[in-house]
């Protein structure tokens, strides 16, 4: 008999955001670490009963999407392995063979009747041996019905601003078969009127953005040391979900979550980009730590710079992930004051967090959400480069659903010299 793990999900709920003046903590709810929990127990059962403590990971999806979900995936199931005594590597016995698609489904819902089909990703995954044969007859599904999710996972380029909910699905669908983005002055947008845009910046200035095959290309070179700048041109403040190479800029945050269900994680996941900001915000680098009082001490914050190196230098290498590297994501969502500002007026609540952000007024407005996203599958990948300082503080904010995305894919710096 054949069973199929499929893990039916609780309703979002709205939950605090906490931003800090430039980052963020992870969201109460999120749904695709939930399914890897719920597979890393299962898993890590199976093992100790063969005796085994070890196993072999790999998540794939469509090649033509490139995206920075494999990493993303991958890394994430290897934390919550670890936590319960398994190790992640090569050479083992069993491996964890998954695999991630965009799907349109009619989502599960308890106690709600909803034909209509929805646009999400699709998780399946079994358990192999070297020969790739199942030993087990167990099947890992689950459809994750998040578009934050989607965005943050294959970052499709598509604007979503002012769309009703029967249109969303059918627009995403189409930006994922037929991507397209809008360039000027070296920001991508996902429309020519969208209010949010992304660039990579070195030395000061934006890098050149080149279109190829209706995809958005930026060229770096060995050495450079890049920031993310993130334009925010609307009336209202928003938080943003930052990833290279899969890896959340967080992930080597000293700071910590101390929640009992992500204890051990890094605690932020968010930076924040304030109200009618044309020349937006710089993420400088991998957080380290934000700035703060400890033990009467003041203490500054610092982060690591992204910097180019060869792909076996780069920070997703160094953690076994060799998939998709040179991947930048950014996550754009409105967001907040519970009980002192309004959401827009078609905002959906998500929930509640903490994230980052720089000098962030008390009295900040509402803000929406974009999401953009950097990529390439080149020889060069991000490393963990030079500390540098930064002054950043903590706010609680709650966050909408994502109202669009821009996908950017970067790619070795063309020179002569280059081999």
């Amino acid at each position: 008999m054949k069973i199929n793990r499929s893990f039916p999900r609780r309703a979002l709920l709205p939950c605090l955001l906490l931003l800090l003046s430039a980052l963020a903590r992870p969201a109460e709810a999120d749904p695709v670490r939930d399914y890897l929990d719920r597979v890393a127990a299962d898993l890590a059962k199976f093992l100790k009963g063969q005796n085994e403590s070890s196993i072999a990971v790999e998540f794939k999806g469509p090649p033509q999407l490139k995206s920075a979900a494999n990493n993303a995936l991958t890394q994430t199931i290897t934390d919550l392995l670890k936590k319960r005594g398994i190790r992640v590597e090569l050479g083992t016995k069993f491996g964890f063979e998954g695999t991630f698609k965009p799907d349109e489904q009619a989502p599960f819902r308890p106690g709600v009747f909803d034909a209509k089909n929805h646009i999400g990703i699709a998780l399946n995954g079994k358990i192999v041996d070297s020969f790739g044969n199942s030993p087990v007859d167990i099947e890992f599904r689950d459809f994750i019905d998040d578009e934050r999710k989607l965005f943050e996972l294959l970052g499709p380029t598509v604007n979503l601003e002012g769309k009703k909910d029967e249109e969303r699905s059918a627009i995403i669908r189409a930006s994922i078969l037929n991507p397209t983005s809008f360039t000027k002055d070296n920001l991508v947008r996902a429309s020519e009127d969208s209010r949010f845009a992304l660039g990579v910046e070195v030395n000061g200035e934006l890098r050149p953005i080149e279109s190829k095959n209706h995809l958005s290309f930026v060229g770096l070179d060995l050495a450079d040391s890049f920031k993310v700048r993130l334009i925010n041109e609307a009336p209202f403040e928003v938080a943003v979900g930052v990833a290279v190479d899969g890896l959340s800029v967080f992930h080597f945050s000293e700071q910590r979550s101390d929640d009992p269900e992500r204890r051990g994680e890094p605690r932020y996941r968010y930076w924040t980009v304030q109200p009618n900001q044309p020349e937006g915000f710089a993420v400088p680098g991998w957080h380290k730590r934000d700035s703060g009082v400890r033990n009467g001490l003041k203490i500054e914050g610092l982060v690591n710079k992204f910097t180019i190196a060869p792909l076996e230098e780069g920070a997703a290498f160094k953690l076994g992930r060799i998939q998709d590297v040179g991947t930048i994501t950014a996550t754009f969502m409105a967001c907040w004051e519970e009980g002192r500002t309004r959401p827009p007026s078609d905002e959906v609540p998500i929930q509640t967090v903490e994230v980052v952000n720089e000098d962030a007024p008390a009295d900040v407005r509402p803000g929406e959400i974009r999401t953009l996203q950097v990529r390439a599958m080149t020889r060069i990948s991000t490393k963990v480069g030079e500390e540098q300082t930064i002054d950043v503080r903590g706010v609680k904010r709650v966050f909408g659903r994502p109202r669009a995305t821009v996908t950017i894919r970067y790619e070795r710096k063309a020179v002569e010299n280059n081999p």
